[in-house]
This record gives structure tokens, C-alpha cells and sequence, in this order.
């Protein structure tokens, strides 16, 4: 109870339940939507935009904070801005700016666009014969024979944003704003650290990651093992 009630660490637990959600169910919907189109959907420069993407994993995530900072800041019409992203602090502080960024991912594509590969074209066909438009074949079939791809998908999203402590770090300077991560902060001074609190709070923070992989265990090694079977 003293580490839940310190400072303001119960708002910083919220508020990393609800960013982990958020972005999780974002970053499900946004990847699933583009691995549907780049597995099942042809298109002119289908391969070549799909190897575009997957090469971004290439990237170090520390080269693209600053470029994501400023994009953040001088987003147009938010947080003051004008429509030249002018005059305001953008998604600073914002929930969206905890958000947005870190959803849609070249991991997600690639390991949904895997599973989505397995699924057999002809029963898409049959799905379009019987008059079924493209969404409803994406969210009626598709969707619920992925569920051990988006089981993995959901416990590694919500490990990453839930664990992140740099990006947060960086655009958030209230603490109403504020993570958990950052929020274990608070038990350590310049030249004391409340060891006791601190244990409790790691205690607290790792609590929703495990209750997460207990809840889609089941789905979880065949949805790693399921995803490698086509190319």
C-alpha cells in the first residue's frame, strides 16, 4: 500500500494500462489490415512495398527518437498548433503522442502476413462467390482462424509499450501523463533509494504482463509455430 500510494504511482499504473491497451488494440488492427493486404490482396508493387516495410526493422529505434519527437511536436492542429504544426506543443503530453507512435509495426505485418499466408485462397473465393465484400471476408474469416498469430502479436505489443520508459520519458513532462516505468523514479532520491517501495512497485508493474501471458498462453507457442509455415 505505501508503494500504491506514493506520490502519484496509482495514476502512473493507469495510465500505463491504458496507453499498453490502446496501442495494443491499434497496433492489432493496423497490422492485421496491412499483413491481409499484402498476403491476400494483389496488388502492382505488392513484394517490393512489403520488403520496404520489413526493412525498416532495420533501423535502430534510438536513430528515429528525434525525427519521431519533432513530427510529435509540430503535428498540425494539436496542442495549439496552426496547420503548419506552429505555435503549440503538439502531442506533447498527450495521450496520443504515448500512443500513436509505436503503433502499427513491421514486426506485426510480417508475423501476421505469415499466418494470413496459410489460410487457403479458395475459401476467400467461395466467400466472394457467395457475395461477401473484402472487409467482411477480412473480419468474418480471417480474423477469427488468426487468433494464435494475434495472441503472440498482443502479448509482445502490450510487453513493449508497457515496458517502454524512453519515448514516455521524453514527450511527457506532467506527470498526470506519466508511466509506471517513469513512476518507479520516485523512490529513488540523489543519494537514497527506498529499496522496500520499490521492490513492491516492480512488483505491481510486472503484475499486467503476467496476467497478460497467462490470459493468451494457449494460443501463444502455436501462433510462434503457425507463422514460419509459409513464405
Amino acid at each position: 500500500m505505501e508503494a500504491w500510494d506514493a506520490a502519484r504511482f496509482s495514476r502512473y499504473f493507469t495510465n500505463s494500462v491504458a496507453v499498453s491497451v490502446a496501442g495494443t488494440a491499434l497496433t492489432i488492427g493496423v497490422c492485421a489490415m496491412a499483413a491481409y493486404a499484402f498476403s491476400k490482396i494483389d496488388f502492382k508493387g505488392r513484394e517490393a512495398l512489403f520488403w520496404l516495410v520489413l526493412s525498416s526493422q532495420m533501423i535502430p529505434g534510438i536513430v528515429t527518437l528525434i525525427p519521431s519527437f519533432l513530427v510529435i511536436k509540430n503535428m498540425p492542429f494539436a496542442g495549439g498548433n496552426n496547420w503548419l504544426g506552429k505555435g503549440g506543443h503538439g502531442w506533447l503530453n498527450s495521450y496520443a503522442g504515448l500512443i500513436l507512435p509505436g503503433a502499427g509495426t513491421a514486426f506485426g505485418v510480417f508475423l501476421l502476413r505469415q499466418f494470413f499466408l496459410s489460410v487457403p485462397d479458395d475459401l476467400l473465393d467461395a466467400a466472394r462467390v457467395d457475395g461477401s465484400h473484402e472487409f467482411g471476408i477480412f473480419a468474418r474469416i480471417v480474423m477469427p482462424l488468426a487468433k494464435p498469430a494475434i495472441a503472440t502479436l498482443t502479448i509482445f505489443t502490450f510487453q513493449a509499450y508497457w515496458n517502454d520508459f524512453i519515448w514516455p520519458l521524453v514527450i511527457t513532462s506532467e506527470d498526470r501523463y506519466r508511466t509506471v516505468q517513469i513512476g518507479l523514479t520516485v523512490f529513488r532520491q540523489r543519494f537514497t533509494t527506498d529499496w522496500g517501495p520499490l521492490m513492491a512497485g516492480v512488483a505491481i508493474a510486472t503484475a499486467p504482463m503476467i496476467v497478460v501471458f497467462l490470459v493468451f498462453q494457449r494460443y501463444f507457442v502455436s501462433g510462434v509455430a503457425l507463422t514460419g509455415l509459409k513464405g
